[in-house]
């Protein structure tokens, strides 16, 4: 407790992200302006009247996962359960 701790700076990462994206603004000679419509608590944003919070299908597993899922199984059932 009460030990100092360094302070250095904004990321890199960060910088380089405010720099391109005031150089895009220039270039299409726009700026970013996001409008907030809901309340930041809730997460829920509306941005220039677009729809949110619609239902997205559910199509289940992905095939590569579900292939996955059974190499698994052949594997354990030659060689003994995974112990990971």
């Amino acid at each position: 407790m009460n030990y100092g701790v360094p302070n250095f700076g904004v990321d890199q990462d960060i910088l380089d992200s405010q720099k391109n994206l005031k150089n895009a603004e220039l270039d299409l000679s726009h700026e970013l302006n996001l409008k907030r419509g809901g309340s930041l608590s809730t997460g829920v944003d509306d941005f220039d009247g677009h729809p949110m919070n619609y239902k997205v299908p559910d199509f289940g597993l992905d095939h590569d996962i579900l292939d996955s899922f059974k190499s698994l199984k052949d594997t354990e059932k030659r060689l003994g359960k995974w112990k990971y």
